[in-house]
């Protein structure tokens, strides 16, 4: 089997997502990419992203992550109390490299990712599940300009684990989303802006 680990990022893994030739894996303190093309005999690092977004040398921990069909753009959502935020990059699927920030998503509202996120083409939306009970929903048909759309929250308090949106025949687009310890919910996507 192939190992691979990167030298100057933590450890914690949470979350992989695969873009042709490449795997990108969010660490404790950033993500890095790494490449496929030589399976089964080896994999190799190409690039590691340590997210310090205020610059005071205490990078953010990074759990969501979510690359775009077109392998243009990558989302990372981080999980930091009292600064939780969601980040778009640009994104080269042919080479594996991600380029400069697109944009900064800061608001109180969201309190961070406890493990994955998952976007939805068809609606243009990242849906990052969260702390006390949380599913956020952000727009992001210009990743230049992300928006908050919604916020949702039942009562639930515990941890939302992972959110899966899917387009029912008969039901049209429902998210379901696991719940830490009270089993999950079928949600319909907010319709308004």
């Amino acid at each position: 089997s192939a190992i691979e680990t990167s030298d100057i990022l933590f450890a914690q893994s949470k979350q992989i997502e695969v873009h042709g030739d490449y795997a990108l894996i969010t660490c404790g303190n950033g993500f890095f990419v790494v490449y496929l093309g030589d399976l089964p005999n080896s994999v190799s690092v190409i690039q590691e992203m340590v997210v310090d977004m205020d610059g005071d040398g205490l990078p953010n921990d990074v759990n969501g992550l979510a690359i775009n069909q077109a392998g243009t753009v990558v989302y990372i959502a981080t999980d930091d109390v009292g600064g939780s935020l969601i980040i778009s990059y640009e994104f080269n699927g042919a080479t594996g490299r991600v380029g400069p920030i697109l944009d900064v998503l800061d608001t109180p509202e969201f309190e961070g990712t406890t493990t994955r996120m998952s976007l939805y083409e068809p609606l243009e939306r990242l849906y990052i599940p969260g702390r006390q009970g949380t599913l956020t929903e952000i727009d992001i048909s210009d990743p230049t300009h992300l928006r908050l759309r919604s916020i949702w929250n039942d009562g639930y308090t515990g941890e939302m684990q992972d959110v899966r949106p899917y387009h029912f025949p008969g039901h049209g687009d429902l998210l379901l989303v696991s719940k830490n310890n009270e089993g999950f919910s079928i949600l319909r996507p907010d319709p308004a802006p």
